[in-house]
C-alpha cells in the first residue's frame, strides 16, 4: 500500500474495504440478474436454444425448480444476503490485509518463502476463526433466542435467498463484523508503526 497523503491507514483500509465490496456486491447483483433471466427462458424443464445432441442430456425440472426456489423469499431477505456476502467478503480481505502486514515484518526476501508463510498463517487464521464461530453457534442456544423474526428459522439461523451459510447466527455476524474492526485497528497500527510506509 502506498498513501500519497497523510491520510491515516485506518481510513485508508476502511476506503479500500468499502470499495471492494462495493463491486463484489454490484457484480453479485448482475449476476442474480443474469440467473433470474436465464431462469426466465426455461420452457418445460428445457433450456430454450439448448441442443442436447451437442451438450449431453436434458435439463430437468428439478433445474428449474432451483431457480425458483429464490422466489420463495422477499426482497428484504435478497438484500440481507447482499449485506451477508458483503460481510464476508469484508472479513477475507481484512484477513488478507492483516496476514500480508504480519509477513512484512518478517526480515524474508524470497517469494517462496512467503507465499509459504501466508499459506501458514491462513490455515492457522482461518482455523481459529472456525472453531470460535463453531463455539459462538453452541453458545448462541443458551444466549440468544430471537422468535417471530422474517430472517431467522425455527433454529435461529438466519434465512435468506443465496447465502450458503446454514448455521450462521447472530452472535456469528457480530463476531465477524467485531473481527474486521479489531484487524483494521491492528493492521493500520502495524503499517504505521512498524513497517512506516
Amino acid at each position: 500500500m502506498i498513501r500519497y497523503t497523510a491520510i491515516p491507514t485506518r481510513k485508508y483500509i476502511y476506503t479500500n474495504l468499502l470499495f471492494f465490496t462495493l463491486m463484489f456486491i454490484i457484480l453479485l447483483g448482475i449476476g442474480l440478474i443474469f440467473l433470474y433471466y436465464f431462469s426466465q427462458s426455461l420452457y418445460d424443464g428445457k433450456v430454450i436454444g439448448y441442443n442436447p445432441s451437442l451438450y449431453g442430456g436434458e435439463v430437468t425440472g428439478e433445474f428449474r425448480q432451483e431457480y425458483h426456489k429464490l422466489y420463495s423469499y422477499g426482497i428484504f431477505q435478497h438484500i440481507f444476503a447482499f449485506l451477508l456476502w458483503g460481510i464476508d467478503f469484508m472479513s477475507i480481505l481484512i484477513s488478507c490485509y492483516f496476514i500480508i502486514a504480519i509477513i512484512r515484518l518478517f526480515p524474508v526476501k524470497s517469494w517462496m518463502s512467503k507465499i509459504i508463510l501466508f499459506i501458514i498463517f491462513v490455515a492457522i487464521f482461518s482455523t481459529i476463526q472456525t472453531i470460535v464461530m463453531n463455539v459462538l453457534s453452541k453458545l448462541e442456544k443458551y444466549a440468544v433466542t430471537i422468535k417471530s423474526s422474517g430472517f431467522m428459522d425455527k433454529n435461529d439461523f438466519f434465512d435468506t435467498s443465496f447465502y450458503p451459510i446454514e448455521d450462521f447466527t447472530i452472535l456469528g455476524l457480530c463476531f465477524t463484523c467485531l473481527l474486521i474492526i479489531v484487524l483494521v485497528a491492528i493492521t493500520g497500527r502495524i503499517i504505521n508503526k512498524k513497517l512506516e510506509i
